[in-house]
């Protein structure tokens, strides 16, 4: 159960920084 939650946790918080990464990326592009 604490596995299956830290595994959730990693995969959420890749996502999340990868997504915010991308955003930002694009809104300098976009600016720029």
């Amino acid at each position: 159960m604490f596995l299956c939650f830290v595994i959730f946790c990693h995969l959420f918080v890749t996502f999340f920084v990868t997504f915010f990464v991308t955003f930002w990326k694009l809104l300098i592009w976009k600016a720029a």
